[in-house]
């Protein structure tokens, strides 16, 4: 599954800090293996 979303700076802290906990918590629940979960950071610009 892939989600696109496009935030301005003040909001994309708000999340990459929010997916980093929850993959925290994902790895201290499979007893520290990897987790299926990741995070890529794309700036975009606008053009219209």
């Amino acid at each position: 599954m892939l989600f696109l979303v496009a935030l301005d700076n003040d909001r994309m802290a708000i999340l990459v800090t929010a997916v980093k906990q929850l993959r925290a918590g994902l790895v201290t629940d499979h007893s520290g293996h990897e987790v299926a979960l990741k995070l890529f950071l794309q700036p975009c610009e606008e053009i219209l």
